[in-house]
Formats: structure tokens, C-alpha cells, sequence
């Protein structure tokens, strides 16, 4: 209104109150926020191709399948209708190479060990030994040497190959490493035994730079013996909750007059669960068990205890479960049943077992035949040759930190490895817009990844799902978002100085194989290329959150996108590191500056339910607007952005593998020290522990938590099982809560 009477009383009452009327829209949008409205044409284009690349008939576009192919011609014709040069690569926009999606075993896996006096002991196949799938198939026949943990370490100074000659041997080989669960080891801390050193394919290469002909993996008796002992203190404290339940419950239960008024259908008979409320917990004696002790009030059995008589119903008068029956409390439920997943998990356990074929993954690179031999099959060939146990080995190492490493004399291992490696081709998917000027040979990046898991298996979070994983926020959101892109800066009426290249990388949720593969053939140079932008996972945006990685990676990123994303109203999140589970960080590692854009993991997030129905497409569009600004700036801008070297690498989610579930969706929104959580997978540990999205987890049983890393590490110091006290800070309060810990996913 002021700028509206200011111009009026320069121009009168002419019709030059139309031009103070333009000036007051013009000092409105300069004033205000820009947060344009999605046209109805893009958000159509956008759902309709989002659809698509999420249906069931792209087969969960995983690697592999034909629906992954199907999905690269949908991207490239997208891309050429964009008004992208789709013909950068030989003629085509397809970038193809192998890769390997598996391996299977064949015929013979054999092995035998020889004796000093050359007696064979054949081993038999799943109960003294198996192949390995990360080691090559061949045929062996060399003499065994003990290298101990198979460890090669500058700091601390450690070398179990130092003393022994390898070449052209078997390499016997400890898992894990020395002195473990002794803070002031070698490896000390609380990970010790799954510190850098203890990774299978490091102890191989290790190996193999020394010499060894194949590998022999035998269990350390350490885990075994520590593990068994963590199961039967389990066992222990569950015992002890059922004792403590029982007694909460007896005491709660005693019989009195007002029991037996009850049991005669006396309607205001007092019942022990009356004054129990809908929210209040239910406890005996002692602490809560895993079930909280919490009366839920949606259980019939209690709704049924809870209300008063009703004289005139069918069955007043009557005991809701037989005449004079007592029903047990929750808290006694709960401890009993914990009590009997314990038990069996002590029963069955194994302490010395032998890895899975497809554990540790496919052959890498170099490999020889490796194989994983039960600890009491080595021991009997180790005490043969040496007069002493593998154990008393393991002991000595432990009591001085120094190597034992020794050959085996007159002993020996001979053997043979079948295994065929999967391999598929598969593509990247390019396309070009052209620069113009004297800067039309440097390039800038953009990519999404446009392949997904397929039918589940390895990287699923729903265990033994063969349902199709549509992957539509993960990552159809990113690819549809890529090509939404490439048609809105093909358009511009300008050209831009700079080249853009449009990618939609495939084998991303293999390890960024497409990304890795670009960068190491690319069709442009990567020292012409000034900075790469990817997006993964853009399709749940909420309450305006968006988080960017990679912010620290150049000296001109947080200025620019504080400017751009400010305008914008989006509560930013930004993230310095340029290293992380996408494609960006391929790029990174050529010392190329990088912005990786996130709207965060939810409960469908590598499962079959991550379905179109639920993805933002205003929050998609929204995000295509920042990323339009951040490239046109970018590319028109004279001077390239300075990268910047970060060490650490960002997560986007809680990892598993061979490590106890969990069951948390990180918030990396969150600026608090801890592990921020966004949300928990229902019916997960933490879901039934009592954990919330919006908790910051500060510590793990007795270990402190400042990070997803150091949540990470913490959680494989507990086993399957095994319930945990988790201290969270909630509403700035802090609270302990116990989480009882699920088997591996």
C-alpha cells in the first residue's frame, strides 16, 4: 500500500495507476519468498511417467531383468523428446558394460588335506567346509602355512605375513583380529573384532599380494566362546523377568473377599485391573520387560477383565476364560515369551558356523580358490603338524600381540573350486544438451539412478519377498525428476555456456556401478567436468525438508544454495560430505564438486509397498525449480567451483547385513548430537522397544551414540536376541528404553 500511494501521488490520477500497480507487483515478488505452483501439464507429464517406471512391468527394474532394459528406452525416448542429443555414445545414448549380479556353484568343490606321511583326509562338503563365493574357481595342491589373523598394519605395527614365506602356498587365515574385547588391544575399543582389519576381502588381498596360491577361513574361538556367553546371560536376566513378572503378578492376584464377589457376577466388585487405565503401564515387581508392561487397551482380554458386570448379558456371572480361571498380566506374557526366543536361540546355536555361499558377496578383481573350514577340522591338522591347538595359538598372539605365523611342515591342501559368475549387461542412459561459446567443452552432471532391486533378495528389507519392488521413490522420483530437468533447461531460449549432461546411471543398488563405470570410461572428460548433481530419492518430501549432501565439496555451494533454496521456503538440511551411498560419490573421488539432493527414508524404503500412490509430485516439482536455478548458475557463472577435499562419508540409512535389526529411518534434518531418527520400521525392534520418529539416540548398552556411524558400529557388539538399553533424548528429555534385537536383514 505504501509503494501503491507513493506512486500515485507522483502520477496523479492518470492512468499511470496502472504502471504503480505493475511497481507494486514487481516490489511484492522481489519481497516475497518464490514458490510458484506446479503448471498442471508438468505434474501430469511427471505422475504419467512416474507410473510407468514404477509398475509392476518393469519388474521392479532390477539388474538383470528385462524390465531394467525396458526402463532405458523409456528413459532415452524421454530424453530425445526432452530435446536432448541422445547419440553421445557411438551413434546411440546407451552406455553398456558387464557386470556380475551373482555366482553359482558347480561341480567339483572338492578338499583334502595330506599328512606328513601322505595320508589324504577328504572333507565333506557343508559339515568341514564350503567354498566361498568372493574367491575364484581353480584347482590347488600346496603346502598349509599359518598366517594368524591374516593382518597387515602400519598403526598399530602388526604383520602376520613378516616371518613366513607364502609364495605359492595356502594361506590358514583367524577371522576377526587379536586381543578382541580388550580396549587397550592392538585393535582396541568396542569394535575391535569388526575393525577394518577383520574384512574378509582385506585379509584376502593381504594374502594374496603375498603370494598364497588359496585361502583357508577358519573361525576365531574367541566370537564363539564371547557370543555363546552373551546368549546365556540373556538367558539368565530372562529367567530372572519371568521370576520377577510371576511375583508381580501373584502379588497383584492374591485372592481376596472381593476376588470372590466377583466370581459370583457382583457388578461392583472391585477387579485388580480397574484402576489400570488405557495409558498407564501395567508392572510387576523389578523393571519393565520388553513388552513395557503395558496393558494395551485394544486387547480383549483386558477390555473384557476391565468393564464392570453386566448383570443382564448372556454371560454375567461367568469367568471370561472358564470358571475361576486367572489370566497372566502382559509383563508375565511378555517376559515368557522372550524367555522362549532366548532359550531357543541358545539351543540352536552354533559357535563355530560356516559362512553362507554368496556371503561377503561375488569375486572382485584378483581372487584365488578360498574356502571357509570348521575350526575343530583345522584344529586336528593344526595340532598334527605343530603339538599345539589353534587355540593355543589364538592365545599366544593375545598374550603379547605379537604374530604366530608358521608353516604347517610336511602338511598340505589340495582342492578344487566350481563356481560360475553371473554376468549381465547392462546400461547407462545419456543425453546431451550442447554449450555454446567459449566455454561449450566443460560439462556439468546431473544424474539419477534408474534401477532398482527387482524381486527383492539381497538389499531388500522385507526377508524371502519374491513381490515386485517398485522403487518408485527409490529411485523412479530421481529419474522422473532428471528428465523433467532436461526438458526445462532444453527449452530456454538461450543455450548455456557449458555442456549438461543429462545420466540415468543403472546398478546403483549394486555398489554405483553405472556411476563408477562413467567415470572411469566417460564420454566427456572428467577433468572438463566442473561439478555433478544427483538426485536419489526426491520423491517424500514433507514439511518443506530437503537435505543436500555434499555441501562442503565446493567453496561456492552453501552461499548459493542458501540464496536459492531460501527463496524457495525450504528448511534445508545440508550435509558437507561429499562421499556417500549414491552416484555423486563416484564423481567425488575425481575430485569433482558435488550436490546430492534427498527428501529422506521412510517405512516403504527397500520393500515392496514403495509404490506412485505415495510420492510428492508438487515436492518433486519444487525441487526441480532449485536444481534449474543451481545448474543455470553454474554453467553462466565465468569461474568454475573450487572443489574441496572432506574427509567422512554421509549414510542415508541404518545398515544391517551381518549385524543384529534394529529397525530406524535416520532423520538428516537433525542438527543434534546422536543418531536423529525420522521414524521406525513398524513392528520392528524399535517399534515394539517404544522408539518414535523424532528421537535422537545418544547411547547404545554402554556405548555412547554421536552419529549413524557410531550407531553402526555399536550395534555389532550385541547379538540377535539380546535385549539393550537405549538411552533416547526425546522432547529434551532423556529416557531409557530396552529394545530386544531381531536377526539380521
Amino acid at each position: 500500500m505504501f509503494v501503491l500511494r507513493r506512486v500515485t501521488s507522483l502520477f496523479g490520477s492518470r492512468p499511470y495507476w496502472l504502471i504503480a500497480v505493475a511497481i507494486a507487483l514487481v516490489a511484492f515478488a522481489v519481497t516475497c519468498p518464490l514458490r510458484a505452483e506446479l503448471p498442471p501439464e508438468a505434474a501430469n507429464r511427471m505422475l504419467s511417467q512416474l507410473k510407468v517406471l514404477a509398475s509392476d512391468e518393469f519388474e521392479g527394474r532390477g539388474v538383470g531383468t528385462e524390465g531394467l532394459n525396458r526402463a532405458a528406452v523409456v528413459v532415452r525416448d524421454a530424453f530425445a523428446d526432452a530435446g536432448l542429443d541422445v547419440t553421445a555414445v557411438d551413434g546411440g545414448a546407451f552406455q553398456t558394460f558387464e557386470v556380475v549380479t551373482g555366482s553359482e556353484l558347480e561341480s567339483p568343490n572338492e578338499l583334502t588335506f595330506i599328512s606328513a606321511d601322505g595320508t589324504p583326509t577328504a572333507l565333506v562338503y557343508d559339515e568341514q567346509f564350503r567354498t566361498c563365493s568372493f574367491g575364484a574357481a581353480g584347482a590347488i595342491r600346496a603346502p598349509l602355512v599359518f598366517c594368524g589373523y591374516g593382518i597387515v598394519s602400519e598403526e598399530p605395527a602388526y604383520n602376520d605375513f613378516a616371518d613366513v614365506d607364502l609364495e605359492g602356498k595356502v594361506a590358514v587365515i583367524l577371522r576377526r583380529t587379536p586381543q578382541q574385547g580388550d580396549e587397550e588391544g592392538l585393535f582396541g575399543g568396542p569394535h575391535s573384532g569388526t575393525s577394518r582389519h577383520a574384512a574378509l576381502n582385506t585379509k584376502l588381498k593381504n594374502a594374496i599380494d603375498h603370494g598364497a596360491v588359496a585361502v583357508l577361513f577358519v573361525n576365531d574361538a574367541y566370537s564363539g566362546v564371547s557370543e555363546l556367553a552373551k546368549l546365556n546371560e540373556q538367558r539368565e536376566t530372562a529367567e530372572q523377568r519371568v521370576i520377577e513378572a510371576a511375583i508381580g503378578f501373584v502379588d497383584g492376584h492374591a485372592a481376596t473377599p472381593h476376588d470372590h464377589d466377583h466370581a459370583h457376577g457382583d457388578p461392583h466388585a472391585h477387579h485388580p485391573h480397574a484402576e489400570t487405565s488405557d495409558t498407564q503401564p501395567k508392572q510387576g515387581d523389578g523393571e519393565p520387560t520388553s513388552g513395557e508392561g503395558t496393558v494395551a487397551p485394544s486387547d480383549p482380554e483386558v477390555d473384557q477383565k476391565s468393564a464392570p458386570a453386566d448383570p443382564h448379558h448372556p454371560h454375567a456371572g461367568a469367568p471370561p476364560h472358564g470358571h475361576g480361571a486367572v489370566i497372566p498380566d502382559q509383563s508375565l506374557i511378555a517376559a515368557v515369551t522372550h524367555l522362549k526366543e532366548v532359550r531357543k536361540l541358545v539351543e540352536e546355536y552354533d559357535p563355530d558356523p560356516l559362512m553362507e555361499f554368496g556371503y561377503n558377496g561375488n569375486r572382485r578383481g584378483e581372487s584365488v580358490p578360498v574356502f571357509h573350514v570348521k575350526h575343530q577340522t583345522m584344529d586336528e591338522v593344526v595340532k598334527a603338524a605343530l603339538g599345539q591347538s589353534l587355540e593355543d595359538l589364538e592365545s599366544a598372539i593375545d598374550s603379547d600381540g605379537k604374530p604366530r605365523s608358521i608353516e604347517l611342515t610336511g602338511y598340505s591342501a589340495a582342492g578344487e573350486t566350481a563356481l560360475r559368475i553371473i554376468r549381465e549387461e547392462v546400461k547407462n542412459v545419456i543425453g546431451v544438451l550442447p554449450g555454446q561459446g567459449p566455454l561449450y567443452e566443460e560439462t556439468i552432471v546431473v544424474g539419477a539412478h534408474y534401477d532398482h532391486l527387482g524381486l527383492g533378495g539381497e538389499g531388500s528389507l522385507m526377508p524371502g519377498s519374491t513381490e515386485v519392488h517398485n522403487g518408485a521413490d527409490d529411485n523412479a522420483s530421481g529419474t522422473v525428476a532428471l528428465i523433467e530437468l532436461a526438458r526445462r533447461l532444453a527449452s530456454r531460449s538461450e543455450p548455456l555456456p557449458r555442456r549438461v549432461v543429462f545420466i540415468a546411471f543403472t546398478g546403483e543398488e549394486r555398489g554405483l556401478l553405472g556411476s563408477a563405470h562413467y567415470v572411469k570410461e566417460p564420454e566427456f572428460p572428467n577433468e572438463k567436468t566442473i561439478a555433478m548433481f544427483n538426485m536419489d530419492m526426491v520423491g517424500r518430501m514433507q514439511e518443506d525438508k530437503l537435505t543436500v549432501f555434499g555441501t562442503g565439496t565446493a567453496t561456492r555451494w552453501d552461499a548459493l544454495l542458501d540464496q536459492e533454496a531460501g527463496e524457495r521456503q525450504f528448511k534445508l538440511s545440508k550435509k558437507e560430505e561429499g562421499f556417500g551411498p549414491s552416484d555423486h560419490s563416484s564423481f567425488y573421488a575425481k575430485q569433482i564438486p558435488v550436490l546430492h539432493f534427498f527428501t529422506g527414508t521412510h517405512n516403504d524404503y527397500h520393500r515392496p509397498t514403495d509404490d506412485w500412490e505415495k510420492l510428492n509430485i508438487e515436492g518433486m516439482g519444487r525441487i526441480v525449480d532449485l536444481l534449474e536455478e543451481l545448474i543455470v548458475s553454474t554453467a553462466v557463472t565465468q569461474e568454475t567451483p573450487k572443489y574441496v577435499a572432506i574427509k567422512g562419508r554421509a549414510e542415508m540409512q541404518e545398515r544391517t547385513g551381518s549385524r543384529p535389526y534394529f529397525g530406524s529411518i535416520p532423520d538428516f534434518g537433525g542438527e543434534e548430537v546422536g543418531y536423529a531418527l525420522q521414524g521406525v520400521s513398524p513392528g520392528s525392534p524399535a517399534d515394539k522397544g517404544g522408539i518414535k520418529g523424532g528421537d535422537v539416540i545418544i547411547k547404545l548398552g554402554a556405548l555412547p551414540i554421536t552419529g549413524l556411524d557410531d550407531f553402526d558400529l555399536a550395534l555389532r557388539e550385541f547379538s540377535a536376541g539380546e535385549e539393550v538399553p537405549v538411552v533416547v533424548r526425546r522432547d529434551g528429555e532423556e529416557l531409557t528404553l530396552r529394545v530386544t534385537l531381531a536377526t539380521p536383514r
